[in-house]
Order: C-alpha cells, then structure tokens, then sequence
C-alpha cells in the first residue's frame, strides 16, 4: 500500500473478557488515528530522528502530535490485530489525584514545541489535535484540584496564542473550546473539555 502508517483495528480485554472493540472502516484525517503507538504498522521513516520523550507519562503522546500529523498517506483494516488488556495497576489506572499526572500537560507542550522546530504545519486540524490533547490532559490532571486546573488554563491559554492565535475552525464545539481557553472561564473549561 505504501501507506506510512496502517492502523489495525482492536479489542479490549480483562480476565479473559473481550469488553469492547474498535473497528476501523476508513480514515478521514490523520487526527482520526488514536495516539497510542500499538495496533500500527509505520514505515520505518516516520521514525527517523523521532523518540520517545523520556522520563515524562504518556511518552506515547509523540505518536499523536507528531508521528500522525507527518503521515502522508494512513489506512486502516477492519481487521482485530491487537489484544489490549487492561491493566489495572497501569499508569491509566493508576494516575487519578497524582502530581506526575502534570506530565500530560508537560510531554504536550514539548512536543508542541518539537512540532514547530521540526516544521510540522499548525492548521485547522493542528489546532483540533491540540484542543483534543488539552481535552485529555484535562480528564488526565482535573483532581488536582482547581489552582492546578487554573494554572494550566493559563499555560494552554499561553500555548494557544503561541503556536494557533491565527487558526480558524468551522466546528461549534472547537470554537467554543478555543474561547474557553482564550477567555479563561475554568468552570466552562471544565464542562467543554469533558465533551471533547
């Protein structure tokens, strides 16, 4: 296919219980692929001079913010190629109230930044891609508690006029999160970001 990245479809699995499956028809847009690193197969120049960010959780956020947005040509089958089984004692199970949860936001804003120096394009869907890591980094950091959710209000707020201050969407929704953050009403955040 010459296809940089074929995404699989998958199941989910806990004590030997399928629980729920995503199947694949077709991709609309590279940030339709979820950001996790398995169920992939990439061409093994996606990952020229491109790591892991090290010592951050949710290292594998470099698959969404970079690897995908590089990606030329994504397809997908409808095919289950991979088993995830859940972990209950896994960072996502495990992360709920911790500080080193922050690391969300953190490995987003370096990869924000890695985006930039390597020349990956902020357009209307870079800003969607954004909005919707906010959106995680939210559900990933909200029992911290409100000076914590505040403070990084401000520093997505600093992000937003950074790297997508002149970025338009057509989408409802988005441009409604894109005033949360540029206006900074947290409890309006907090509900925009949940329907994300």
């Amino acid at each position: 296919t010459k296809a940089d990245i074929v995404q699989g479809s998958y199941r989910y699995f806990k004590e030997n219980t399928y629980y729920r499956e995503r199947v694949f028809p077709q991709l609309e847009s590279n940030r339709d692929i979820p950001g996790f690193p398995w169920g992939k197969i990439y061409s093994s120049n996606m990952w020229e001079n491109i790591g892991f960010p090290e010592t951050y959780w949710f290292e594998d956020t470099v698959v969404y913010m970079i690897i995908c947005p590089m990606a030329t040509k994504l397809v997908s089958t409808q095919k289950i190629v991979y088993d995830y089984r859940k972990n209950e004692y896994g960072i996502s199970s495990t992360m709920k109230g911790k500080v080193k949860s922050l690391d969300s936001h953190w490995v987003t804003k370096q990869l924000i930044e890695d985006r930039d120096k390597i020349g990956i394009l902020n357009d209307e869907d870079a800003l969607i891609m954004f909005l919707r890591q906010v959106a995680m980094n939210y559900s990933r950091i909200r029992y911290l508690g409100e000076d914590v959710l505040d403070a990084m209000l401000i520093e997505n707020r600093d992000l937003l006029f950074m790297y997508y201050n002149n970025i338009n969407t057509t989408n409802k929704v988005y441009k409604e999160a894109v005033k949360c953050i540029r206006y900074g009403n947290c409890r309006r955040y907090g509900l925009w970001f949940e329907m994300l």
